[in-house]
């Protein structure tokens, strides 16, 4: 069934039976090192996984297939990171003196009639099996309709002086053939919840460890947390992240930064040598700097000071000449999307073209608001075509006058033609909004302008201090934000 292997390996003194020899029938790639410490606080929503791993520790010594049945012999683990469901497995192996293996996917098939004689020989073992198309709903080999009758009997069956329980993890409990989920199978499962965004951002920290970084990092566990769940969703996103900026930490010599996770975040990690930069002339370095300080001025001013951008710059990339990223905070915190959402959303987005006009003159507006535009329309559309909003409900107009909305494939050319109107009145209504406020605090724009000529690159303590100084928001207090 498997090849054979020509030596006996020993397996790393981390594991519980140091001195004993592998199986040759078993592949040595299969075995897994154990970890070494038992830390449990490296993992979010541990407890009960922590908790099942004391059970295996008793039942280790169980005396009937009863103990067994209760604790579960074939547990199932659903949770968004998986490479992190497979460590924390790796850890309730080591917690229960247990051996840890791997099989892959194309192996399993193999294993079902008989699944536990192959280890028998290595056991108490966990054996970790990967998803793949034997556990799928879409089984297309037909695995599951070729088992004979009785073949949960024999999953649900342990040696007891010989325990191995199998373990599968996975994201979407949904997509597991409905057979493995009955009772003799993995009938036991336990859910691991996504890490929230703080606990993303300690996690992160700890993957930096080896390099110097500064207080926007290390007194930041949330926003880092928001802007990994924003941009790398991933554990091993998240790990090459990490290795990113301390490249880039080790290359320039220098503490990093929060601005380090934004610009990689928003530029993405490819080098260019300095002959890939076109440097822009100084008139369009004007013209990017006021167009985000738009951007910038009217989240402040119309949020009252709850939503200053995380980050703004004019440093070109490939797709942008400048770019400005909201508080991570502040849009964590909207449990909904309200008409003052939209409004806040729509007058962010038209403000770097109204500070064009207001600076450059109608003639002298750019292309660069081409995104910015797209994005008001889109949302907009959506809002008046699906919710029921009205163009002049901050007026206190129309919030009875477009309750018949149309579904997401109802739209014909009609309706279409209708909300499109809608949409071109609104925008033209905030676009004149979004001038009037910024010709009123035309020395706000003019400070964020400036100092972005001066620095292409300003962070969330320094635009407060900028806002600060025109009494937009209340001073910062032991680096944090006041109401």
């Amino acid at each position: 069934m498997f090849s054979v292997l020509r030596k006996w390996v020993g397996l790393s003194q981390s594991n519980s039976h140091p001195d004993t020899t592998l199986p040759d029938t078993i592949p040595i790639e299969w075995f897994q090192d154990l970890v070494g410490p038992i830390d449990w606080n490296r993992f979010y929503d541990s407890d009960l996984l922590r908790g099942w791993a004391d059970e295996m520790t008793k039942a280790s010594k169980a005396e009937s297939h009863e103990d067994w049945l209760l604790k579960g012999a074939n547990l199932l683990l659903i949770g968004d990171e998986v490479e992190s469901l497979s460590e924390m497995v790796k850890m309730a192996a080591s917690q229960a003196g247990f051996r840890y293996l791997k099989v892959p996917a194309s192996s399993v098939p193999e294993l079902v009639e008989s699944p536990r004689q192959l280890f028998k020989s290595i056991a108490p073992a966990f054996v970790q099996l990967d998803a793949g198309e034997w556990s799928s709903i879409l089984d297309e080999k037909g695995l599951m309709e070729s088992r004979p009758s009785g073949w949960r009997t024999v999953w649900q069956t342990i040696d007891l002086e010989h325990p191995v329980v199998f373990i599968l993890c996975i994201k979407n409990g949904s997509l597991i053939n409905p057979e493995w989920r009955k009772y003799g199978a993995f009938d036991r499962c336990i859910h691991i919840q996504t890490p929230n965004a703080a606990f993303l951002g300690q996690r992160f920290l700890t993957l930096l460890k080896s390099a110097s970084v500064d207080n926007s990092l290390q007194a930041n566990h949330l926003k880092i947390g928001l802007m990994l769940e924003s941009e790398f969703p991933t554990l091993d996103e998240q790990r090459l992240a990490a290795l990113q900026m301390k490249r880039l930490g080790a290359s320039q010599g220098r503490p990093l930064k929060f601005d380090d996770l934004a610009n990689l975040a928003i530029r993405g990690a490819e080098e260019f040598s300095a002959m890939a930069k076109k440097p822009s002339s100084e008139a369009k370095r004007k013209k990017t700097a006021y167009h985000e300080a738009g951007h910038a001025c009217i989240s402040v001013i119309e949020s009252q000071g709850r939503n200053i951008p995380d980050y703004c710059s004019i440093v070109p990339a490939r797709d942008f000449a400048g770019i400005v990223m909201e508080s991570l905070s502040y849009l964590d915190g909207q449990e909904e999307f309200t008409f003052e959402n939209l409004l806040l959303r729509t007058r962010i987005a038209l403000a770097g073209r109204a500070a064009e006009e207001i600076y450059f003159g109608p003639i002298g507006i750019s292309s660069g608001a081409n995104s910015d535009l797209s994005n008001a329309t889109r949302i907009s559309f959506h809002m008046f075509a699906h919710s029921g909003f009205h163009p002049q409900m901050d007026l206190g107009q129309g919030t009875s006058s477009n309750l018949a909305v149309i579904g997401r494939d109802e739209i014909d050319q009609l309706q279409y033609d209708r909300v499109q109107r809608e949409v071109r009145l609104f925008l033209s209504a905030q676009y004149e909004y979004v001038l009037d406020v910024l010709k009123k605090h035309r020395n706000f724009v003019d400070a964020v302008a400036d100092r972005l000529l001066w620095d292409p690159v300003i962070d969330q303590q320094e635009l407060t201090e900028i806002a600060s100084q025109f009494s937009f928001i209340s001073s910062a207090v032991d680096g944090k934000l006041l109401p």
